[in-house]
């Protein structure tokens, strides 16, 4: 058996975006096995110059590039997962209270991201759409009486003429007050670069069911989950844990926070 190199660390652990424990022991193993050639065949002098080579680590001589909490490494890779396609994913804890904590501060960095957008991205179109509706709500009052007065002389006169046009304000009137699906999610609703969640690959229907089934016992999950993020633990209740087990299925919830509950079922 010959003596291969063990690469070092940088080299070993740099190709890969994410370093896993599979990763880990495979490196441990090289070191393994590198000993144990030096000792089999009684590499005194090299076993002795790594012995003295070795200095104790302390804590204080370990300097990370930037400190993180917890959150901010939890979120950086969920944004990781999302950018190379690899949701959705379940991540475990044994602690149910950091379940819904890390599920609460994953949802809330999406809703100051969409806040930021509607501040700055958006005003410009925000403001161009609320000023279009207020002009529509303006134009229907002044249409109605017209409309009125037109019905009225149509069945005393049953003019073609009146009818037609009564039949193209209608349509005009119709037109103003469609909103494409942006436009509308700008208004009222949630935008795409504001949630994780799979609304276009999903059942809608079944979405819908389902939130509102929990949406009364649960209103702070239904919040997340609208942004595409859960919590799942023993003290869910049950319409809690069915709706976030069915729309993690259903592919619509894209994290979940969960402790050993989740195991059984995926």
């Amino acid at each position: 058996m010959e003596l291969k190199s063990v690469p070092t660390l940088t080299e070993y652990f740099s190709p890969s975006w994410i370093i896993e424990r599979s990763l880990c022991n495979g490196y441990s193993r090289l070191v393994c096995d590198q000993f144990n050639y030096l000792i089999d065949n009684k590499k005194k002098s090299t076993i002795d110059s790594i012995a003295l080579s070795l200095k104790p680590i302390k804590s204080n001589d370990i300097h990370y590039p930037e400190s993180k909490s917890i959150l901010s490494l939890v979120i950086d890779f969920i944004l990781t997962l999302k950018e190379k396609n690899l949701l959705p994913c379940i991540v475990f804890s044994d602690s149910r209270m950091l379940c819904e904590n890390m599920a609460a501060g994953v949802a809330e960095y999406f809703e100051e991201l969409e806040n930021d957008l509607r501040r700055k991205k958006y005003k410009n179109q925000i403001q161009q759409l609320e000023n279009r509706l207020e002009l529509i709500e303006k134009t229907k009052k002044k249409i109605k009486p017209k409309k009125e007065k037109k019905s009225s002389n149509n069945r005393k006169n049953d003019d073609e003429d009146n009818i037609a046009e009564l039949k193209m304000m209608e349509e005009e009137e119709n037109d103003q007050i469609l909103l494409s699906g942006f436009e509308q999610q700008l208004l009222n609703g949630i935008l795409d670069e504001g949630t994780l969640a799979n609304r276009q690959g999903c059942d809608r229907e079944l979405v819908d069911a389902l939130i509102e089934r929990a949406s009364k016992e649960n209103p702070r999950l239904i919040r997340y989950m609208k942004r595409g993020v859960a919590y799942h633990h023993a003290g869910l209740n049950n319409k809690g844990r069915v709706a976030v087990e069915a729309l993690f299925r259903n592919r619509y919830i894209q994290v979940v926070f969960s402790t050993s509950t989740l195991c059984m079922l995926f």
